[in-house]
């Protein structure tokens, strides 16, 4: 399996999301995660939904609405379990900082949330 944000993660994460469609986006949004990894590099993948599907990128490809910054560790939790729930706690506990709103982001993990894909994530992302 590949490791979490690798290129061949990225490559199988959009195949996945592909095969869901994201409901119930009212607007396309985009999201910039920047993400350090333990030994203080910087990873930064752009996130873009749609009534489409969604899209990842390590490229920006439009101008994002919301920035996120985070650990890597908090990053896989939230970004393959796609709980929004997770999103609140690790902002309440200072693990996620966003540029932005809030709500973009809420939005997006919700609609993934809701579309059942977290399995499928999990599946591909290396423990």
């Amino acid at each position: 399996m590949p490791a979490f944000l690798s290129p061949d993660w990225i490559t199988a994460a959009n195949e996945i999301y592909q095969r869901h469609r994201v409901p119930d986006l009212d607007r396309p949004i985009g999201i910039d995660y920047v993400i350090t990894t333990p030994d203080h590099h910087t990873i930064t993948v752009q996130a873009t939904a749609s009534t489409s599907g969604c899209t990842l990128s390590a490229s920006q490809e439009l101008d994002a609405t919301t920035t996120v910054a985070t650990d890597l560790e908090t990053a896989a939790t939230v970004g393959v379990r796609l709980d929004p729930n997770l999103v609140i706690t690790a902002f309440l506990d200072g693990r996620v900082q966003v540029q932005g709103n809030i709500m973009t982001l809420l939005a997006l993990h919700e609609s993934l949330h809701a579309s059942g894909i977290a399995d499928d994530l999990a599946a591909i992302t290396d423990p």
